[in-house]
Parts: structure tokens; C-alpha cells; sequence
């Protein structure tokens, strides 16, 4: 490992606040547009903030035919936290190297009503996963009101609250 590398995050650690995120693995590029076949991946990506409060790297394997999803809050809303959104990063390497990946948000129509399963409304943020949030992440029970709420209301509640 070269401990000269630099590391920057993106974005902030935050959770999707959309239904599922379709992730496809990183490319590096020089600067002369040539991809970069390299460990750089190992140490840059995204990085995850688990339930115990540990970070862990996300390696997506097999970048020719490999494509994950994450799931985002609209989902952990619907399913009463069966599942649960995770809180996590991209960290970029910054040497001279661009770092090149596609994220596709999948999410409800903007009138869609969110309901929550029926005995589960205390279930759909955890404490554990609540303590477990970085200090940028809202709880979701300060933008999620309720059953009833359509995913357009949490949506601009969401933004109002990170923006």
C-alpha cells in the first residue's frame, strides 16, 4: 500500500433515500484517458458504516459482469425495517487518477403513498441502526411522518433536511 496516496470523499456519508440503488463497479482513467488497471479500487470506493458502528470497503466483484444494489430508505420505509438503509461514502483516490462509476436511483412516482406494513411502525428505524447513523445523517423518523406521506413529501422533507 502506498501511503503517499490521498483520500477525499465525494459526498458525505448519507443514506439513499430512494427505493434501491443499482451500482455498477469503478473505472480509473489517467490523464491521458486510458483506463488504469491497478489496486487503487482496494483502497478508494465505497466505504459503509455497519450496525456495530465499523467502516468496511464494498468491493463489487467481477467488473465485466457484476452489478450490486443498495437499498435506500423508501425501502426500509415499505418493508416496516426488515431492511434497513446503510449509511456510506465514496472515498476517491486522488493521485492524478479519475475515478469514473454509474449509480442508478430506483424510486417510487412521486405521488406514490409510502405505507408502512401494519405493526410495524416502531420497527422502521431501529435504535440500534438510529445510534449507528454518522452525525450528516437525519434520522428518518425526523422526515418520515408517517403512513399516508407520499414519496414526493418525503422526498422534499429529505432535501430540507440535508440542503
Amino acid at each position: 500500500m502506498n501511503n503517499n496516496i490521498l483520500y477525499t470523499s465525494t459526498a458525505p456519508r448519507h443514506n439513499d433515500h430512494g427505493s434501491l440503488t443499482g451500482l455498477v463497479p469503478a473505472m480509473y482513467f489517467n490523464s491521458d484517458g486510458a483506463a488504469v488497471h491497478n489496486n487503487f479500487e482496494i483502497l478508494g470506493g465505497l466505504h459503509i458504516k455497519s450496525r456495530s458502528g465499523k467502516i468496511h470497503r464494498v468491493a463489487i466483484p467481477d467488473p465485466d459482469s457484476t452489478l450490486a444494489f443498495q437499498v435506500g430508505e423508501t425501502t426500509q420505509i415499505v418493508t416496516g425495517g426488515v431492511l434497513q438503509a446503510t449509511p456510506h461514502a465514496v472515498h476517491q483516490v486522488t493521485t492524478g487518477l479519475s475515478r469514473e462509476s454509474m449509480a442508478v436511483f430506483m424510486e417510487p412516482e412521486y405521488w406514490q403513498i409510502l405505507h408502512v406494513p401494519d405493526g410495524y411502525r416502531d420497527q422502521v428505524q431501529s435504535l440500534q441502526a438510529q445510534l449507528a447513523l454518522p452525525k450528516t445523517v437525519r434520522t428518518l423518523k425526523s422526515r418520515f411522518t408517517g403512513s399516508g406521506m407520499t414519496f414526493g413529501q418525503f422526498s422534499y422533507n429529505t432535501f430540507q433536511a440535508f440542503y
